[in-house]
């Protein structure tokens, strides 16, 4: 079920390398992608086809949109259990089945209502990242730099998986 997405895979790899503790902004998601696919272009639509991606999964973890270190936005995951015990008040976005599948914590609520305001309130802040290709957060230099090497191959890795 979960295996089938890509950005699921990547997260849970790099939580399970001990690398990540909670999840990935969505410019590496986004830049991961990228890489894998160098002819691949990061439009206005890129944020909003990826939430939408989101919303539409059926995961074993739910996917949760939280502000973190840096008021950087990412993509955390969290057991169904997790979420309805603290995250009641949060936006909740469904898949088609009526399954919880993104939740919108309300520290970033101001971002918007739908996935469609979400992704252009995030699709601002970010698109000069996008151009600059420059898609992996530092928190020690509080700096976004372009993807490493070892971030390169964990990316390639979470293919395999």
């Amino acid at each position: 079920m979960s295996n089938q997405y890509f950005w699921y895979k990547l997260i849970e790899l790099l939580r399970k390398k001990d690398i990540i503790i909670d999840g990935l902004t969505i410019p590496f998601i986004i830049g991961a992608k990228k890489y894998l696919d160098p002819k691949l272009e990061i439009n206005d639509d890129s944020i909003f086809n990826f939430l939408t991606e989101i919303v539409h999964s059926d995961t074993d973890e739910r996917a949760v949109l939280k502000d973190c270190a840096g008021n950087q936005y990412i993509i955390a995951l969290r057991s169904r259990q997790f979420c309805k015990e603290n995250l009641s008040n949060a936006r909740i976005f469904r898949n088609k089945k009526g399954n919880e599948s993104l939740y919108v914590t309300n520290d970033v609520a101001y971002l918007g209502n739908s996935i469609r305001e979400i992704s252009e309130s995030l699709n601002e802040r970010y698109k000069g990242l996008f151009a600059k290709e420059t898609f992996s957060w530092n928190d020690t230099r509080m700096s976004w730099n372009k993807l490493s090497e070892m971030e390169k191959q964990i990316v390639t890795e979470a293919t395999m998986s």
